[in-house]
Parts: C-alpha cells; structure tokens; sequence
C-alpha cells in the first residue's frame, strides 16, 4: 500500500525553493557559492529573494533555511518577502530528522516570530489536478556517497517529487524528482510555472507510454517510438558464447537468450510478459549503470540515457521491481558509481 502523507495544498503556491543556508559560514565554500563572505551572501539572497517575490505572494520553502548561531541567522529571514511556508530539512531546528522533540518545541516559536509556518517532513497534495509531493530530502541522492537519513525520506512509487538537500547545481529536474536548490537557480526561488511546465511534460509522457501500451491494432515497433521521441535507440542483439553486450547476457536454462541492448530494452521485456520478474532483478543486480542525463530543460526524458539507472526506477514504477529488490540494486550501483569514482 502506497504511503499517504500529511496533505498540502500546492495550487496556492507561487515560488518554491530550498537550502539558502542563511548563516551558514561555509557554505560558500562547501557549495561553490561565488560570496566572499557570510554577510555578502545573506545580503545578495534577501536582495535576490526580494526581487522575485511579492508580499503577497507564497513561498515554498524545502529546508535548511538557516544554520549558524540561530538567534542571529533566522531573524534575518523576516526580511522576506512572502506568506512562506517550511518543510524542514535535516539542518533546520525543527527538524525531526536530527532534532528532539522538546528542541523543536523550543525552536518553533522562533521560526514563527520570523515568518514561517512550519510543515511535516513530507507533504503530499495536488497542482492543478496532478499528484505531488514535496520533501527536503530526495527519493535518493545526496551530498555524501551514502545517502543519509534513509527513513525521513518519501517512498518512491513514481510520483513526481520536489526535493533540496543535494545542493546540485545542475537545473533541477531528472527524471520524476525537480531539485529546487537555490544553488541550481541563481540564488532565488523558482516560479512555481516552472515546475507546472515540468509536471506537464511528464503527465504527457506518462500519457503516450500508457497509450502504447493499452492501444489496440497493430503493435508499433520499438524503433518508430524511439523515432517520434527524437531517441536513437540501439537494436537487439543475439550474442554467441563469447559475446557480451557491456558484459550483459541473459540465460535461459543452458542456453543464451537474445540479450538486451540496453537495460531499458531488458526492462520492456518483462512489462510485456517476455521474461520473468526474478531474471529481471537478477540482470539488473549485475549492470552496470551509465551515468543519468542531466538537461538545462525542463524534462529529462529516461529514453535520452536507456542504460541508466532510469531504467530500474521505470520498472519499479510499473510494480516488476519491489522495493527491497528496487533498494538493492540501487545501493549497488551506488557503491560502483563511488568506486568508479576513486
């Protein structure tokens, strides 16, 4: 059963945005911001906050509003314009991620005296009619190797999500989660247009992969769907013994099967019914992901990057992965990922 959380209402919402750090003294530093310093930085974010947002606009702010001495840095946040809202992150006072009960009992005065009313970890609602959530943390990623916090994090079951915590500064969207940093955004929150833009192409996306699937007549071939995407999709290959495709191969009884191109192909054999869900997880555990692609748009299309980890997360959405076997190919790919890396 899927998870429910705590309902928020998003169609009210006109910025979102996350992870200014407020008094945070090396965050400059440890996010490659370009301030000489705090007191520079904590001006330029009021200034740029300002601009964008109105008095009477609202703001969705996704964690880690302010750090340092906290009697000093969270007063500065009433210079804000804004009815803002706070959906805490793992550094905020209020955190139920790192903090007691009777300190965020003690620290909610002050972020209400500055402005904020403060939400659950994970809020769940609708925009303009498509489900949404929201959370500091992402469904996975993170600053470190290891993602942290594990339990405060949403389930993933494909829902689009809006998420910080990563301070990537690529622009936000891959996949079916929307980073809202201000690290990937000039330093200012997002109009929340943006994110009406992004939900759009994925509800039409969603959209033509349901209709190939459930359309009926002749089927089309995988080729001139990859062709109406703009995707140069490789084919099939048939490997002999002492073939491998990325060392990729999978068998049936004593023989080889056709093996797939790309991990995506491998994941559209099963949704059709061609192999069975435990040779998927067994392929899966022992593939080796390619890098996921980051655009400067407003989609990241999984197609773009067939043999990415993409791949896993599209099967799990379709239930032909569950979760444990989901987190186990994914705590897996990210310890090659990181070896890769050394």
């Amino acid at each position: 059963m899927r998870k429910e959380y705590p309902a928020f209402n998003f169609d009210q919402v006109d910025y979102v945005t996350s992870d200014t750090h407020f008094g945070h003294a090396r965050i400059s530093e440890l996010a490659s911001r370009p301030f000489a310093s705090v007191s520079e930085m904590n001006a330029e974010l009021i200034q740029r906050w300002n601009r964008s947002v109105a008095p009477t606009d609202v703001v969705l702010h996704l964690g880690d509003v302010a750090l340092g001495t906290i009697i000093d840095s969270l007063p500065l946040t009433a210079q804000l314009n804004g009815r803002r809202f706070l959906v805490p992150g793992n550094h905020d006072r209020v955190s139920p991620a790192t903090q007691s009960r009777a300190a965020i009992e003690r620290f909610t005065p002050l972020y209400e005296q500055a402005g904020w009313t403060v939400l659950p970890e994970v809020i769940e609602g609708t925009r303009r009619g498509i489900r949404l959530l929201a959370s500091h943390y992402p469904y996975s990623g993170d600053t470190q190797v290891q993602d942290r916090h594990t339990s405060r994090r949403p389930i993933d079951h494909g829902i689009p999500l809006l998420h910080g915590h990563t301070h990537d500064r690529w622009n936000g969207p891959v996949g079916h989660q929307f980073h809202v940093g201000i690290d990937a955004f000039e330093y200012a929150p997002i109009p929340f247009s943006m994110i009406d833009a992004w939900l759009e192409d994925l509800r039409r996306e969603d959209d033509e992969i349901v209709g190939e699937r459930t359309a009926t007549g002749d089927e089309t071939p995988p080729s001139e769907v990859a062709e109406r995407f703009g995707i140069d999709l490789p084919p099939l290959e048939t490997p002999g013994p002492d073939h491998r495709r990325g060392g990729h191969t999978l068998m049936d009884g004593d023989e080889v099967t056709s093996g797939p191109a790309t991990a995506m192909d491998l994941v559209r054999r099963a949704r059709d019914g061609e192999i069975s869900g435990d040779e998927l997880v067994a392929v899966l555990s022992t593939w080796q992901f390619e890098p996921q692609h980051r655009t400067r748009g407003l989609t990241d299309d999984w197609e773009s990057r067939p043999n990415s980890f993409d791949a896993v997360q599209y099967a799990f959405n379709l239930d032909l992965l569950d979760e444990d076997a989901y987190r186990r190919i994914a705590d897996r790919a990210r310890r090659s990922e990181a070896a890769g890396r050394e």
